[in-house]
């Protein structure tokens, strides 16, 4: 069975803080715990990120995480009405003409993602999360998206830091907990029957 790793978080949180130990724009040392037991379990690791992309997957492929996917907006420099300068103009790649909760819909990035049989596993913390979360096998939240998951009675692990998410799956790779959620699963056929 594959498994596919989605990891949401706001960019600040993907990088150490800042002293001695980590100077900036440093991963966070848990991030790479998590992204090098990813890599070794052969789970797939997509990070979503608003507008900062560019220097994320600069340093994960300064910290040798080339594989590790991630989407953001593409940007490129369009003249303005005038004609007489240029502007920056942001295109998103997943972006959903029918919801305009986000820019990037998370929701149509893990449908895009995930095959038959997959294992999604989606973490968040913000106001564009819970969407996906729905769709999602396992789901790891803290703030507005654990305050949704418990309103909408979904499961949920709550986390602090990319150590605990580490953790958890750890537990679940080795005791073979990770499959896929019936209430997602469900959810995932009817967005594919409505799309079709």
């Amino acid at each position: 069975m594959s498994r596919v790793l989605h990891v949401l978080l706001d960019v600040e949180r993907l990088t150490a803080s800042r002293d001695a130990e980590n100077p900036p724009g440093t991963i966070d040392p848990e991030l790479a715990d998590l992204l090098a037991f990813s890599r070794e379990q052969s789970i797939a690791t997509t990070i979503l990120c608003a507008n900062t992309g560019k220097s994320v997957r600069r340093m994960l492929h300064d910290a040798g995480w080339d594989e590790v996917r991630v989407v953001t907006e593409s940007t490129s420099w369009l003249p303005d009405e005038s004609g007489t300068s240029l502007r920056e103009h942001a295109t998103f790649p997943f972006a959903n003409t029918e919801c305009d909760r986000c820019a990037q819909c998370r929701r149509n990035l893990m449908l895009g993602t995930a095959g038959e049989g997959d294992v999604l596993i989606y973490a968040g913390d913000g106001h564009s999360d819970p969407c996906p979360a729905e769709y999602a096998d396992i789901v790891f939240a803290r703030g507005r998206l654990q305050t949704w998951c418990q309103q909408q009675n979904i499961t949920y692990y709550h986390f602090g830091s990319f150590g605990e998410i580490r953790r958890r799956l750890a537990i679940d790779c080795a005791h073979r907990r990770l499959r896929p959620r019936a209430r997602a699963e469900r959810k995932r056929r009817e967005a594919y029957m409505v799309e079709a």
